[in-house]
């Protein structure tokens, strides 16, 4: 699966270090599952947003990113 992630402190929520993944267009059945994550790419550093709005505008725009660059090394390995 492609996925996004975040790992490092919440400014926009005032909290500490986390670690959230976003798995993009996969259908998991298993929610006990384990998963082994591969970082291909860092997208940005850890902003503060002023709403929780913004940081999810930011975060369609990682995500849309992160297909891109999905598709575009599975592309490459053919």
């Amino acid at each position: 699966f492609a996925a996004a992630m975040h790992r490092g402190p919440r400014p926009t929520f005032n909290d500490k270090e986390s670690c959230e993944i976003h798995l993009i267009d996969a259908r998991v059945q298993e929610h006990h599952s384990a998963l082994t994550i591969d970082v291909l790419q860092k997208l940005r550093d850890v902003q503060q947003f002023a709403t929780g709005e913004d940081l999810s505008k930011q975060i369609a725009k990682d995500i849309q990113r992160t297909k891109e660059i999905f598709h575009k090394r599975h592309a490459a390995k053919g």
